[in-house]
């Protein structure tokens, strides 16, 4: 009975997986795009300038230097001026190999590497 109830639920999230799919691509279709709008769209370059002119000065708080510039989120500041705007999740495995050391070359040898330790 178990088998029967899980078939029936995993051909249920098929089919709205399925219809989900359809939706999305049926949005694309009318020229609709998903998704949260970058800061680069809604802020003028020169507010985003103005904000890494004064961060980098240290004359103002983070806080008023947000009030100026027009930035409503502290995350987003930081990910725009204090960052640039670069992917921070290739900063995690970097940060992570130069805390620990570790080698993420793959291959038995790394993995003699890390046994020897």
């Amino acid at each position: 009975m178990f088998h029967v109830m899980a078939a029936l639920t995993k051909f249920e999230r098929d089919l709205i997986s399925e219809r989900t799919q359809a939706g999305l691509e049926a949005a694309r279709a009318r020229g609709r795009k998903g998704g949260r709008p970058a800061v680069t769209k809604k802020m003028s370059v020169a507010n985003l300038e103005r904000a890494k002119e004064l961060y980098a000065s240290q004359a103002m708080s983070v806080t008023e230097i947000m009030k100026r510039t027009g930035f409503r989120s502290r995350t987003t500041f930081y990910k725009y001026v204090v960052n640039g705007g670069e992917a921070n999740h290739l900063k995690g495995s970097v940060f992570l190999r130069e805390r620990t050391g570790a080698q993420f070359s793959g291959g038995s040898s790394s993995n003699q590497a890390l046994l020897s330790r």
